[in-house]
């Protein structure tokens, strides 16, 4: 959460709330050797704030 979703709407969400909002998401996980890719569904509501998340880890 620290790092992840600093400046965003779940800056200070509960676990349990972070869990919900992204983590339980009908997306088809792809990983071969070098990446992984999540396909998310189009009417995904927190596509942006999974993308915002993601940018953030791989900053780090």
């Amino acid at each position: 959460r620290r790092l992840a979703l600093q400046g965003t709407e779940l800056a200070n969400a509960q676990v349990n709330t972070i869990r919900l909002k992204l983590c339980k998401v009908a997306a088809i996980v792809i990983h071969n050797t070098r990446r992984i890719r999540f396909l998310l569904p189009s009417h995904y509501p927190y596509q942006g704030l999974f993308e915002t998340a993601l940018n953030n880890l791989n900053s780090t």
